[in-house]
């Protein structure tokens, strides 16, 4: 309907507002909590926002979308990247119709479960990777604030831990300076 139209557009540039409030800049990247800005109604209001806002090329938008081939090489979460990936169908070519990067192979899709190996799943999201390529983690400190806002909160820390194994000593740069 219009109204939840301009309802969405408005809260995506609330977001984008308070993101700019408080960094005092553009965000590098963007992306929605838990792929919201794949779907129909979000997708096209978050390219128009980033289109209109800001020069082309200067954000990019994730893209969730792999191949299936990949996406069942890796054995991680199978249904659930493979039900991503099919959401967002289309958004790569309508991003980049608006001059808005977004990668191109998409791993990281995981099943949140403690009890399993982050550490070999980070590993696979690695296999088949796409020419510019982007793993997908959740990687943090839990808080209080964090525990109200996110329900998906047992395997960051776990996540975390991994990440930084994983290449000891590897620098943590802003997602622009690696574009």
């Amino acid at each position: 309907s219009p109204t939840a139209r301009r309802e969405i557009a408005a809260e995506i540039a609330r977001q984008l507002d308070a993101f700019e409030d408080r960094l005092g800049r553009a965000p590098d990247f963007i992306d929605g909590h838990q792929h919201v800005h794949v779907l129909p109604g979000v997708r096209r209001a978050v390219l128009d926002a980033v289109a209109v806002r800001y020069p082309a090329g200067s954000v990019y938008l994730r893209d969730p979308a792999d191949s299936a081939a990949s996406i069942q090489a890796r054995g991680v979460a199978v249904g659930k990247a493979l039900t991503i990936s099919a959401l967002a169908l289309g958004l790569r070519v309508a991003a980049l119709r608006r001059g808005i990067p977004v990668n191109r192979g998409f791993s990281g899709v995981a099943p949140f479960d403690p009890e399993r190996d982050f550490g070999a799943d980070l590993a696979r999201f690695l296999l088949r990777p796409g020419p510019e390529h982007l793993v997908m983690c959740h990687p943090g400190f839990v808080d209080d604030e964090l525990a109200r806002l996110d329900p998906v909160i047992e395997t960051r820390p776990i996540e975390h831990a991994a990440l930084a194994a994983f290449v000891p000593g590897l620098p943590m740069v802003r997602f622009s300076r690696l574009r």
